[in-house]
Protein backbone atom coordinates (compact mmCIF):
# COMPACT_ATOMS: atom_id res chain seq x y z
CA UNK A 1 0.00 0.00 0.00
CA UNK A 2 2.89 2.43 0.40
CA UNK A 3 4.82 1.87 -2.61
CA UNK A 4 1.03 2.27 -4.34
CA UNK A 5 0.03 5.24 -2.34
CA UNK A 6 3.57 6.82 -3.41
CA UNK A 7 3.34 5.76 -7.69
CA UNK A 8 -0.24 7.48 -7.08
CA UNK A 9 0.54 10.36 -5.42
CA UNK A 10 3.60 11.07 -8.38
CA UNK A 11 1.08 10.35 -10.84
CA UNK A 12 -1.26 12.73 -9.43
CA UNK A 13 1.69 15.60 -9.65
CA UNK A 14 2.46 15.04 -13.10
CA UNK A 15 -1.29 14.80 -14.81
CA UNK A 16 -2.41 18.28 -13.33
CA UNK A 17 0.55 19.60 -13.32
CA UNK A 18 1.36 18.70 -17.11
CA UNK A 19 -2.64 19.29 -17.85
CA UNK A 20 -2.74 22.65 -16.65
CA UNK A 21 0.90 23.90 -17.88
CA UNK A 22 0.02 23.19 -21.30
CA UNK A 23 -3.77 24.62 -21.14
CA UNK A 24 -2.53 27.91 -19.36
CA UNK A 25 -0.21 30.67 -20.65
CA UNK A 26 2.31 31.93 -17.92
CA UNK A 27 4.43 34.62 -17.51
CA UNK A 28 7.90 35.68 -15.86
CA UNK A 29 7.50 36.25 -12.06
CA UNK A 30 6.34 39.60 -11.35
CA UNK A 31 8.16 39.67 -7.88
CA UNK A 32 11.01 41.54 -8.91
CA UNK A 33 13.11 41.85 -5.66
CA UNK A 34 12.61 40.78 -1.99
CA UNK A 35 15.25 41.48 0.25
CA UNK A 36 14.92 40.26 3.73
CA UNK A 37 17.88 40.91 4.76
CA UNK A 38 18.36 38.03 7.05
CA UNK A 39 22.14 37.66 6.22
CA UNK A 40 25.44 39.30 4.32
CA UNK A 41 27.25 37.22 2.08
CA UNK A 42 31.17 37.86 1.38
CA UNK A 43 34.21 38.91 2.47
CA UNK A 44 33.89 42.34 0.67
CA UNK A 45 32.21 42.96 -1.55
CA UNK A 46 29.12 42.55 0.62
CA UNK A 47 26.22 41.33 -0.42
CA UNK A 48 22.70 40.49 0.50
CA UNK A 49 20.64 37.89 -1.41
CA UNK A 50 17.25 38.55 -3.30
CA UNK A 51 14.78 36.05 -2.20
CA UNK A 52 12.11 37.07 -5.05
CA UNK A 53 14.40 34.28 -7.58
CA UNK A 54 14.38 37.09 -10.23
CA UNK A 55 18.64 36.94 -9.16
CA UNK A 56 18.65 40.69 -7.77
CA UNK A 57 21.69 40.11 -5.35
CA UNK A 58 21.69 43.73 -3.99
CA UNK A 59 25.74 45.16 -3.58
CA UNK A 60 26.38 46.70 -0.07
CA UNK A 61 27.54 50.13 -0.06
CA UNK A 62 29.23 51.20 3.61
CA UNK A 63 27.88 48.30 5.00
CA UNK A 64 28.98 45.19 6.05
CA UNK A 65 27.66 41.93 8.49
CA UNK A 66 28.46 43.80 11.58
CA UNK A 67 24.99 46.03 10.05
CA UNK A 68 22.62 42.76 10.73
CA UNK A 69 20.55 43.63 13.31
CA UNK A 70 17.46 42.10 15.04
CA UNK A 71 14.37 43.05 12.52
CA UNK A 72 10.80 42.87 12.09
CA UNK A 73 11.20 38.64 10.62
CA UNK A 74 14.50 37.43 11.03
CA UNK A 75 17.00 40.26 10.78
CA UNK A 76 17.04 43.67 9.64
CA UNK A 77 19.70 45.86 8.28
CA UNK A 78 21.03 49.03 9.97
CA UNK A 79 21.26 52.07 7.80
CA UNK A 80 23.44 54.92 9.71
CA UNK A 81 22.64 57.55 7.20
CA UNK A 82 25.23 59.78 5.74
CA UNK A 83 25.62 63.66 3.91
CA UNK A 84 28.26 65.33 2.24
CA UNK A 85 31.17 64.59 4.73
CA UNK A 86 30.50 60.57 5.19
CA UNK A 87 29.84 57.20 3.08
CA UNK A 88 26.30 57.36 1.71
CA UNK A 89 25.13 53.84 3.03
CA UNK A 90 23.02 52.25 0.40
CA UNK A 91 22.05 48.06 -0.82
CA UNK A 92 22.19 48.81 -4.64
CA UNK A 93 21.44 46.50 -7.81
CA UNK A 94 23.53 47.23 -11.31
CA UNK A 95 22.30 50.45 -13.15
CA UNK A 96 21.22 48.80 -16.36
CA UNK A 97 19.73 45.47 -14.47
CA UNK A 98 16.39 44.96 -17.11
CA UNK A 99 13.89 44.25 -13.92
CA UNK A 100 14.65 48.73 -13.21
CA UNK A 101 15.71 50.00 -15.90
CA UNK A 102 12.55 50.37 -17.26
CA UNK A 103 9.14 52.25 -17.74
CA UNK A 104 6.05 50.51 -15.63
CA UNK A 105 2.49 50.64 -16.21
CA UNK A 106 1.89 48.96 -12.23
CA UNK A 107 4.62 49.33 -9.76
CA UNK A 108 4.77 48.38 -5.89
CA UNK A 109 7.34 48.59 -2.70
CA UNK A 110 6.87 47.72 -0.05
CA UNK A 111 9.01 47.50 3.11
CA UNK A 112 9.00 47.37 7.01
CA UNK A 113 10.80 50.66 8.73
CA UNK A 114 12.30 51.27 11.95
CA UNK A 115 13.75 55.16 10.87
CA UNK A 116 15.61 57.55 13.72
CA UNK A 117 15.87 60.23 11.30
CA UNK A 118 14.50 61.77 7.94
CA UNK A 119 15.94 60.00 4.79
CA UNK A 120 15.73 58.52 1.33
CA UNK A 121 14.09 54.84 1.63
CA UNK A 122 14.42 53.62 -2.28
CA UNK A 123 14.80 54.99 -5.74
CA UNK A 124 16.23 55.48 -8.91
CA UNK A 125 16.39 58.47 -9.58
CA UNK A 126 18.99 59.78 -11.98
CA UNK A 127 20.24 63.52 -12.03
CA UNK A 128 19.23 66.15 -14.34
CA UNK A 129 17.38 64.57 -17.60
CA UNK A 130 17.22 61.37 -16.32
CA UNK A 131 14.91 61.30 -13.82
CA UNK A 132 12.73 58.22 -12.52
CA UNK A 133 11.37 57.59 -8.49
CA UNK A 134 12.25 58.32 -4.97
CA UNK A 135 10.38 57.40 -1.88
CA UNK A 136 11.43 59.70 1.46
CA UNK A 137 10.51 60.00 4.92
CA UNK A 138 11.06 63.57 5.34
CA UNK A 139 9.76 66.67 7.57
CA UNK A 140 7.65 63.66 9.55
CA UNK A 141 5.90 62.66 6.68
CA UNK A 142 6.06 60.23 3.39
CA UNK A 143 6.81 61.30 0.17
CA UNK A 144 7.13 60.05 -3.39
CA UNK A 145 7.90 61.71 -6.27
CA UNK A 146 8.44 60.16 -9.78
CA UNK A 147 8.36 61.40 -13.38
CA UNK A 148 6.83 59.38 -16.38
CA UNK A 149 10.11 59.80 -18.43
CA UNK A 150 13.39 60.88 -18.52
CA UNK A 151 12.78 64.54 -19.33
CA UNK A 152 9.07 63.65 -19.01
CA UNK A 153 6.47 65.37 -16.07
CA UNK A 154 6.44 64.95 -12.38
CA UNK A 155 4.13 63.68 -10.27
CA UNK A 156 4.40 63.89 -5.91
CA UNK A 157 2.18 62.41 -3.51
CA UNK A 158 2.66 62.88 0.43
CA UNK A 159 1.27 61.00 2.68
CA UNK A 160 0.51 64.48 5.06
CA UNK A 161 1.54 62.77 8.21
CA UNK A 162 3.94 60.91 10.26
CA UNK A 163 3.47 57.33 10.29
CA UNK A 164 5.93 56.52 13.16
CA UNK A 165 4.92 59.23 15.43
CA UNK A 166 2.53 56.42 17.30
CA UNK A 167 4.85 54.18 17.55
CA UNK A 168 8.47 55.40 17.82
CA UNK A 169 10.88 53.09 18.23
CA UNK A 170 9.47 50.06 16.45
CA UNK A 171 8.60 49.00 12.47
CA UNK A 172 5.67 50.29 10.26
CA UNK A 173 4.68 48.54 7.47
CA UNK A 174 4.97 50.96 4.93
CA UNK A 175 3.73 50.47 0.71
CA UNK A 176 2.94 52.39 -2.10
CA UNK A 177 1.22 51.21 -4.87
CA UNK A 178 1.47 52.92 -8.58
CA UNK A 179 -1.42 52.14 -11.40
CA UNK A 180 -1.17 54.22 -14.79
CA UNK A 181 -3.69 56.79 -15.21
CA UNK A 182 -5.74 55.76 -12.23
CA UNK A 183 -4.13 55.95 -8.73
CA UNK A 184 -1.17 56.20 -6.63
CA UNK A 185 -1.81 54.56 -3.08
CA UNK A 186 -0.36 54.71 0.56
CA UNK A 187 -0.31 51.99 2.61
CA UNK A 188 0.56 51.63 6.37
CA UNK A 189 0.73 48.32 8.86
CA UNK A 190 -1.26 46.74 5.26
CA UNK A 191 -4.34 49.23 5.68
CA UNK A 192 -4.94 52.13 2.88
CA UNK A 193 -3.83 55.33 4.29
CA UNK A 194 -4.01 57.42 1.21
CA UNK A 195 -5.25 56.83 -2.63
CA UNK A 196 -4.43 59.82 -5.08
CA UNK A 197 -6.01 59.76 -8.47
CA UNK A 198 -3.75 62.03 -10.54
CA UNK A 199 -1.47 59.09 -11.55
CA UNK A 200 0.81 59.68 -14.46
CA UNK A 201 0.57 57.25 -17.51
CA UNK A 202 4.09 55.83 -16.87
CA UNK A 203 6.50 55.05 -13.53
CA UNK A 204 10.21 55.51 -14.95
CA UNK A 205 12.74 54.00 -14.10
CA UNK A 206 15.08 53.97 -17.19
CA UNK A 207 18.05 56.06 -16.83
CA UNK A 208 21.88 56.09 -15.89
CA UNK A 209 21.19 55.34 -11.97
CA UNK A 210 21.57 51.95 -10.06
CA UNK A 211 17.96 50.94 -7.66
CA UNK A 212 18.98 51.94 -4.02
CA UNK A 213 17.56 51.14 -0.61
CA UNK A 214 18.82 53.48 1.48
CA UNK A 215 19.24 56.06 -0.81
CA UNK A 216 17.28 57.33 -3.97
CA UNK A 217 19.25 56.31 -7.09
CA UNK A 218 21.84 58.79 -7.56
CA UNK A 219 23.76 58.38 -3.95
CA UNK A 220 22.28 61.92 -2.87
CA UNK A 221 23.10 63.26 0.89
CA UNK A 222 20.83 62.01 3.16
CA UNK A 223 20.53 58.13 3.30
CA UNK A 224 18.09 56.44 5.37
CA UNK A 225 19.22 56.32 9.01
CA UNK A 226 17.35 53.35 10.86
CA UNK A 227 16.63 49.94 10.23
CA UNK A 228 14.68 48.31 6.97
CA UNK A 229 13.62 44.77 6.55
CA UNK A 230 11.93 42.53 4.45
CA UNK A 231 11.78 44.54 1.00
CA UNK A 232 9.19 43.61 -2.19
CA UNK A 233 9.51 45.45 -5.26
CA UNK A 234 6.83 44.09 -7.70
CA UNK A 235 5.91 44.87 -11.49
CA UNK A 236 1.97 44.53 -10.63
CA UNK A 237 -0.15 46.99 -8.46
CA UNK A 238 -0.88 44.41 -5.22
CA UNK A 239 -4.21 44.88 -3.93
CA UNK A 240 -5.38 45.53 -0.83
CA UNK A 241 -5.30 42.40 0.27
CA UNK A 242 -2.04 41.68 -1.27
CA UNK A 243 -0.83 44.60 0.69
CA UNK A 244 -2.22 42.98 3.83
CA UNK A 245 -0.89 39.45 3.96
CA UNK A 246 2.54 40.82 2.81
CA UNK A 247 2.35 43.27 6.02
CA UNK A 248 1.49 40.17 8.19
CA UNK A 249 4.14 38.24 7.09
CA UNK A 250 1.81 36.12 4.82
CA UNK A 251 1.46 34.96 1.04
CA UNK A 252 0.83 37.84 -0.95
CA UNK A 253 -0.76 35.80 -3.86
CA UNK A 254 -2.99 33.19 -2.09
CA UNK A 255 -2.12 30.00 -3.31
CA UNK A 256 1.95 30.98 -3.43
CA UNK A 257 3.18 27.93 -0.84
CA UNK A 258 6.85 28.91 -2.03
CA UNK A 259 6.94 32.35 -1.76
CA UNK A 260 7.97 33.22 -5.18
CA UNK A 261 5.58 35.48 -6.30
CA UNK A 262 3.84 32.82 -8.61
CA UNK A 263 0.77 30.12 -8.18
CA UNK A 264 2.00 27.91 -10.29
CA UNK A 265 3.14 23.49 -10.32
CA UNK A 266 5.95 24.18 -8.00
CA UNK A 267 3.08 25.26 -5.39
CA UNK A 268 0.53 22.08 -6.30
CA UNK A 269 3.21 20.03 -5.70
CA UNK A 270 3.86 21.43 -2.03
CA UNK A 271 0.50 21.18 -1.58
CA UNK A 272 0.26 17.48 -2.86
CA UNK A 273 3.36 16.42 -0.55
CA UNK A 274 1.61 17.57 2.47
CA UNK A 275 -2.30 16.24 1.61
CA UNK A 276 -3.53 15.05 4.14
CA UNK A 277 -2.64 16.65 7.17
CA UNK A 278 -5.07 17.36 9.64
CA UNK A 279 -2.83 19.23 11.94
CA UNK A 280 0.01 21.41 12.50
CA UNK A 281 0.78 22.37 8.67
CA UNK A 282 2.49 25.68 7.42
CA UNK A 283 1.81 27.90 4.80
CA UNK A 284 4.90 26.42 3.43
CA UNK A 285 3.39 22.99 3.47
CA UNK A 286 -0.14 24.17 1.79
CA UNK A 287 -1.96 25.24 4.02
CA UNK A 288 -3.62 28.23 2.34
CA UNK A 289 -6.36 29.09 5.05
CA UNK A 290 -4.12 29.05 7.48
CA UNK A 291 -6.27 26.35 9.61
CA UNK A 292 -3.15 24.19 10.12
CA UNK A 293 -4.56 21.34 7.69
CA UNK A 294 -3.86 20.57 4.55
CA UNK A 295 -7.06 19.54 2.76
CA UNK A 296 -9.30 20.03 -0.07
CA UNK A 297 -10.28 23.60 1.08
CA UNK A 298 -6.59 24.37 0.18
CA UNK A 299 -6.47 22.48 -2.94
CA UNK A 300 -9.41 24.74 -4.21
CA UNK A 301 -7.51 27.84 -3.10
CA UNK A 302 -4.49 27.16 -5.52
CA UNK A 303 -6.73 26.12 -8.43
CA UNK A 304 -8.93 29.21 -7.82
CA UNK A 305 -5.59 31.51 -8.22
CA UNK A 306 -3.62 29.41 -11.25
CA UNK A 307 -1.60 30.81 -12.68
CA UNK A 308 -0.51 33.87 -10.97
CA UNK A 309 0.60 36.11 -13.05
CA UNK A 310 -0.80 36.12 -16.23
CA UNK A 311 1.49 37.54 -18.97
CA UNK A 312 0.20 41.17 -20.40
CA UNK A 313 -2.50 40.80 -22.74
CA UNK A 314 -3.40 37.56 -21.67
CA UNK A 315 -6.33 36.45 -20.88
CA UNK A 316 -7.52 33.89 -18.00
CA UNK A 317 -8.33 30.73 -20.33
CA UNK A 318 -11.31 28.25 -19.80
CA UNK A 319 -11.27 25.66 -16.61
CA UNK A 320 -9.38 22.64 -17.59
CA UNK A 321 -12.24 20.10 -18.95
CA UNK A 322 -14.72 18.83 -15.98
CA UNK A 323 -13.59 14.90 -16.81
CA UNK A 324 -9.82 15.84 -16.10
CA UNK A 325 -10.86 17.88 -12.56
CA UNK A 326 -13.30 15.15 -11.74
CA UNK A 327 -10.25 12.49 -12.33
CA UNK A 328 -7.97 14.94 -10.47
CA UNK A 329 -10.25 14.79 -7.11
CA UNK A 330 -11.13 10.95 -7.59
CA UNK A 331 -6.85 10.82 -6.76
CA UNK A 332 -6.31 12.90 -4.76
CA UNK A 333 -9.27 10.80 -2.39
CA UNK A 334 -7.36 7.77 -3.53
CA UNK A 335 -4.41 9.24 -1.90
CA UNK A 336 -6.15 9.97 1.72
CA UNK A 337 -7.25 6.04 1.66
CA UNK A 338 -4.09 4.60 1.44
CA UNK A 339 -2.67 7.38 3.78
CA UNK A 340 -5.08 6.48 5.99
CA UNK A 341 -4.90 2.96 5.53
CA UNK A 342 -0.94 2.96 6.01
CA UNK A 343 -1.84 4.56 9.78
Amino acid sequence: PIASARRLSRVVSLVLVGCLASCTARANATELLHYAFDQVNGAGPFTTPDSSGSGNTGMLVGMDNTNLMPGKIGNALQFLGGDEDLVRVRVEVAEDDPDFDRSYTEFTFAAWLQPNANGWIAGKMGFSGNRGWQFQYIGADLYLSYFDGPSGAEHEVFLGSDPFLAAPGEFVHTAFVFKANEYVKFYINGTPALTDTGALSAFNGSNDSALQVGNRGNSNPNSFNGLIDDVYIFDEALSDSQIAAIAAGSQAVPGDFNGDGNVDGADFVAWQTHFPTASGASLADGDANGDEAVDGADFVIWQTNFPFPLAPGVSPVPEPPAILLATVMWLIAAIARYRRHES
